[in-house]
């Protein structure tokens, strides 16, 4: 722990559980001698591990809808101003490696997990996405799409392209039957998303 808090410690070691097994496999022992504290030291600087939950997600999400709001705000034009976002949230899934692990792991849980802060945070994202996509509406530069649907895919394409790396590095190699065009880069996903959501009409 040396440099850091027992909390600050103990958020590291149980987002890196958390993401491993989720919520239901994460064991408060095996975090919290990760943490190097014993189990009521854990209890006693968070609390039960729903809260530690809580706390980890929230200390994830901080600051990722600040940073996509500013940017947006950096582009006047409402398809630069797509691509900042998009670039924005893909640059905070590759800097934080285990939001997009546990956010899949949520989404496939159907969300179970999520406090009504951390929900909170979670629609500041969306409501960025939402006004640059009415904005580019408005400015006749975008064609109309469901801000909702459009959500959903920037964030569920950038965390797929990330998580699938190992999969689809496999599946374009050597092996017998390999796949030639699975070739995705992160920059690739970005253009493939503001070309997609950024069309006039």
């Amino acid at each position: 722990m040396e440099g850091r808090s027992p909390i600050e410690a103990i958020l590291d070691a149980a987002a890196e559980v958390f993401a491993a097994q989720g919520f239901a496999g994460a064991k408060v022992d095996r975090i919290a001698a990760k943490a190097g504290v014993n189990k009521a030291g854990l209890y006693y600087h968070v609390g039960d591990k729903a809260r530690l939950y809580e706390l980890v997600l929230l200390r994830l999400f901080s600051g990722v809808a600040a940073r996509a709001e500013a940017a947006v705000a950096a582009e006047e034009e409402p398809r630069r101003a797509l691509e900042a976002l998009v670039r924005s949230l893909a640059g905070t899934f590759e800097e934080n490696a285990l939001l997009p692990k546990i956010m899949a792991r949520e989404m496939a849980g159907g969300g179970k997990g999520l406090s009504d802060a951390v929900m909170r945070e979670i629609l500041d994202v969306f409501a960025v996405t939402s006004r640059v996509l009415q904005q580019g509406r408005r400015a006749g530069e975008f064609g109309r799409v469901n801000p909702g649907v459009a959500h959903l895919s920037i964030v569920g394409g950038l965390i797929f392209a990330g998580l699938s790396r190992p999969l689809r590095e496999r599946a374009a190699g050597p092996a017998p039957g390999k796949i030639d065009d699975l070739g995705v880069s992160m920059e690739d996903m970005i253009q493939h998303l503001v070309q997609t959501f950024g069309r006039g009409g």
